[in-house]
C-alpha cells in the first residue's frame, strides 16, 4: 500500500459503513428496495483516502473476509466485521483499492465446519466466463440523453400506445464461436447494444426491458431460469384464463 496516510496500514477499516439504521430497518423487514447501493464493493472515501466499502448478508457465517488480486487472494488477511444490530451484514472499508479489483468473499460457516469462495450477489460488473470472480467496478456515466428525459413524460402518458421489446443480454443474437467450431457464443456487450439500438429504431417496439442489465459469470444458468419464468408465466396466464 502506498505511504502518507494512518489508514494505509489497515487491512480493513471497521469503524466506516455507509449502511444506516434506516437502511437495516427496511432490510430486515424485507422491504429494502434499492439494497444494490448498499451491499456490495463501493468506490469510497474515507478521512480523504480513497478505498472501497465492502458489505455483505450472510447471517449464517461465523466469519467472512475479502479475498482478491490485490492481497494474493489471502483468505486470512482482509476481515470483514459483523454488525452488532444482528442484521446478519458484514462491512469493512479497504483503503486503496480502486476500479477493476478482483474480488470474492471467503465464508466461514458457523455449522459442520463448512467454509466456501463466494462472488458477491451484488457484484456490478463479474469476470468473462470461465472465471468467476468479481470486479469492483466504477459506475459514473455523463449521459447525453437531455433531450429524451425532456420529452419522456409526453411518450410514456397513459392515453399513448406502447409496446415493449424485451431482451436478455446474455442469450439475445449469438454468434459461431471462431475458436470453437460447431459452437455458438455471445456477442460484446458493446456490440449487442449498436445492433439493439439500430433494431428497435426500425421496429415497432417503444420500450424496451433489459433482462440481467448487469454483468455477470453465468449466463447460461440464468436464460435457464429465464425461460423457466416465462413457462411458468405461460401456465399461470393458462391456467386463469380457462
Amino acid at each position: 500500500m502506498n505511504g502518507g496516510s494512518s489508514l494505509n496500514n489497515i487491512q480493513v477499516h471497521h469503524e466506516t459503513s455507509h449502511i444506516s439504521d434506516h437502511d437495516i430497518y427496511f432490510l430486515k423487514e424485507g422491504n429494502h428496495f434499492r439494497l444494490y447501493n448498499k451491499l456490495g464493493a463501493h468506490l469510497t472515501e474515507h478521512n480523504g483516502v480513497k478505498g472501497v466499502h465492502f458489505a455483505v448478508w450472510a447471517p449464517n457465517a461465523e466469519a467472512v473476509s475479502v479475498m482478491g488480486d490485490f492481497n494474493g487472494w489471502n483468505t486470512e488477511t482482509h476481515r470483514l466485521m459483523v454488525r452488532d444490530d444482528w442484521s446478519g451484514v458484514w462491512e469493512g472499508f479497504i483503503p486503496n483499492l480502486g476500479h477493476s479489483t478482483l474480488y470474492k468473499y471467503f465464508i466461514k460457516s458457523r455449522y459442520n465446519g463448512y467454509q466456501v469462495q463466494k462472488g458477491d450477489p451484488f457484484a456490478f460488473h463479474w469476470e468473462l466466463p470461465p472465471k468467476t470472480a468479481s470486479v469492483v467496478w466504477d459506475l459514473s456515466y455523463q449521459w447525453n440523453d437531455h433531450d429524451w428525459m425532456r420529452k419522456r413524460r409526453e411518450h410514456n402518458a397513459l392515453d399513448k400506445p406502447i409496446s415493449i421489446y424485451e431482451v436478455h443480454l446474455g442469450s439475445w443474437r449469438k454468434v459461431p464461436d471462431g475458436w470453437n467450431p460447431g459452437t455458438w457464443t455471445t456477442l460484446l456487450v458493446r456490440v449487442r447494444a449498436v445492433i439493439i439500438s439500430a433494431s428497435l429504431r426500425d421496429g415497432p417496439s417503444l420500450s424496451t426491458s433489459t433482462v440481467v442489465p448487469t454483468s455477470t459469470a453465468f449466463f447460461s444458468s440464468e436464460i435457464r431460469c429465464c425461460r423457466e419464468a416465462r413457462r411458468e408465466n405461460r401456465s399461470d396466464a393458462t391456467a386463469r384464463s380457462t
